[in-house]
């Protein structure tokens, strides 16, 4: 009996030492990050590593130094759970082939990335390189084009108080304006809208408004003045669609028209329904040189599926280093097929993967065999990345990048930075 007691104290002492055992060595998860958080901090993290250019001397250097630098700066700017491996791949071409060639690599892990990593890429250039008078400007037929930023301050934004608005259209301005030969023009209130779309003075060939880029940074189809009726706000978007055909524009509406609009006047919410306002069906009959439209069909739509960066978009935006991130805001809107066969869109480009409707799309205004202006629906929720419009417009157009001086062969590299959380399956 005694020694039954015994044995059973036995595995009682025992029990309770391997539950203590696990009490002490458990480690909780750390809080589980997204997949878009691990991408964002990828490209965050790369980007502070070249904003002194460290990481494109770094990526062509051949010092065991320059990777030690770039080693202890990853390490002290991760968390202590975070692996990471960063590698540099060059192009090898004397096969005639383009190959893929590691140059180096630094880890803090061995074997498979664990679950749950991600992979983003980054394009340097090599510092060696001459280069000479700079980035090509957007250009339609050999000429120039102007770029307009519609951020009018007297009209409805989806901003509460009008808070960032300003500052929206003109980072959207400062990203694009390198590719233009003259500065971004902000059209910010509404009467400088009505004068850009004026028709009736047109200075000719030499009127800076052919072929222009016209970008609408407010929700919506067009800028809504304040206090407006619903007669005045299709009026004008027919307008703006008119002028859109007239001098062969390339206009965007960057973002969904949401369900209401902030009233910057008031405290409280202006309720514009999407089946009340008739800007975007009035837009587009306007680029198709119709009429007002006052049937109540709208040819908006709900997205249910995330957008996706299409391979083209991914390619260019490497190509141009214009480096958005993470996957992009959910659609606030999409548009019904039978808009591209009712006002002629044809289309040119895609931003994102289509996902059975027409946002993130650029469409030409194709009546006949000739272009007659472009539009450009983009359609994201808030709050928008300007640099997935730089995306959408350097696509359509491709301007030429810097022309090189090839005293160097070698003059793009890849760097490619896998991240993942240890613990956060």
């Amino acid at each position: 009996m005694m020694r039954m007691v015994e044995a059973l104290f036995v595995v009682v002492l025992v029990t309770g030492a391997m539950v203590g055992v696990i009490n002490i060595t458990f480690i909780p998860a750390p809080i589980e990050k997204s997949s878009k958080g691990l991408e964002d901090t990828g490209i965050s993290l790369l980007q502070s590593l070249d904003q002194d250019y460290s990481l494109s001397y770094a990526a062509f250097s051949e010092e065991a130094s320059s990777y030690e630098a770039i080693r202890q700066s990853i390490e002290s700017a991760l968390p202590p759970n975070m692996v990471y491996n960063i590698t540099v791949q060059s192009i090898d071409e004397s096969s005639g082939k383009s190959v893929y060639k590691t140059e180096w690599k630094i880890t803090n892990f061995d074997g498979t990335p664990p679950t749950g990593s991600k992979t983003v890429t980054y394009t340097v250039t090599n510092p060696k390189v001459t280069m000479e008078s700079g980035k090509g400007v957007i250009s339609v037929g050999g000429k120039p084009v102007n770029l307009y930023i519609l951020n009018c301050q007297d009209a409805y934004s989806w901003y509460p108080q009008k808070v960032g608005l300003e500052d929206l259209g003109h980072n959207i301005g400062g990203v694009l304006e390198s590719w233009f030969r003259k500065e971004p023009e902000y059209v910010d209130t509404i009467a400088k809208l009505n004068d850009l779309i004026d028709i009736s003075s047109d200075l000719g060939a030499d009127d800076p408004r052919n072929n222009a880029i016209v970008l609408n940074p407010l929700g919506g189809a067009t800028p809504v003045p304040i206090g407006a009726d619903t007669t005045a706000k299709v009026t004008l978007a027919n307008a703006v669609g008119h002028a859109a055909h007239y001098w062969n524009w390339t206009y965007m509406c960057y973002f969904g028209e949401p369900e209401v609009y902030f009233n910057a006047p008031t405290s409280g919410w202006s309720g514009l329904k999407m089946d009340e306002d008739k800007t975007l069906m009035n837009i587009l009959s306007g680029l198709d040189n119709q009429g007002i439209v006052t049937s109540s069909e709208d040819p908006q739509k709900p997205s249910t599926v995330p957008p996706e960066y299409s391979d083209r978009a991914k390619y260019y935006y490497s190509y141009y280093g214009v480096n958005p991130g993470s996957t992009p805001q959910e659609l606030a809107w999409d548009f019904k097929e039978q808009v591209k066969t009712q006002y002629h869109l044809v289309q040119r480009e895609d931003v994102f993967v289509p996902t059975g409707g027409l946002s993130g799309n650029i469409y030409a205004h194709m009546p006949g065999s000739e272009i007659e202006g472009a539009i450009f629906l983009l359609g994201l929720t808030q709050t928008p990345d300007e640099r997935i419009t730089a995306i959408g417009i350097l696509l359509y157009y491709k301007p030429d990048l810097y022309r090189l001086d090839f005293l160097e062969t070698d003059t793009i590299r890849f760097v490619t930075l896998t991240l993942a959380q240890m613990g956060a399956e």
